[in-house]
């Protein structure tokens, strides 16, 4: 085997490897939307964005893992 046959044997081992690994995975959907800010009196503008990438940010550092309640009360303690 030449060193180019080695790399892209080398090569589609490791994509092999990695399309194990994120196969199973499920992109997880946030749980508010715009529209729930609304509801809850939050003008629509920068503001209403700012929040939700705010909520959106603290969910995404805590592994996707808040529930809807969960955000909502992290949302409370931004207004």
């Amino acid at each position: 085997l030449t060193a180019l046959e080695v790399s892209l044997e080398e090569a589609s081992h490791f994509l092999q490897e990695m399309h194990q690994l994120f196969d199973p995975w499920v992109v997880p959907n946030f749980p508010l939307t715009g529209a729930e800010l609304l509801a809850r009196g939050v003008q629509q503008g920068q503001k209403l964005g700012n929040l939700l990438k705010s909520v959106e940010t603290w969910w995404v550092d805590q592994n996707f893992e808040p529930s809807h309640e969960e955000c909502l009360a992290y949302l409370s303690t931004l207004l």
